[in-house]
């Protein structure tokens, strides 16, 4: 059996799963107070909100307002984000 050193030692790659839920599950309407859901989903022990950037655009309008709702993903340990297929 050969040895490796260590640059031949691969490193191993964890999956990290989320558990989300998307923000009409209540409401069943897309425009919500995202500010009093992420605290509940968070409390709840879901990792992710998913949330509209079209209901952004309708409810969300000023930078004062967005970096509001930033901050209050911050408090909870959520990161704003974008996401799409590949």
């Amino acid at each position: 059996m050969k040895s490796k050193n260590k640059k031949q030692i691969e490193k191993k790659e964890e999956t990290i799963v989320k558990y989300g839920i998307y923000a009409p599950y209540w409401t069943h309407e897309w425009t919500l107070d995202y500010e009093y859901f992420i605290p509940k989903v968070k409390k709840l022990g879901f990792d992710v909100l998913e949330i509209s950037c079209a209901a952004l655009v309708e409810k969300y309008m000023t930078d004062a307002q967005l970096l509001e709702l930033k901050k209050v993903a911050d408090d909870n340990g959520y990161d704003i984000m974008n996401a799409r297929e590949s």
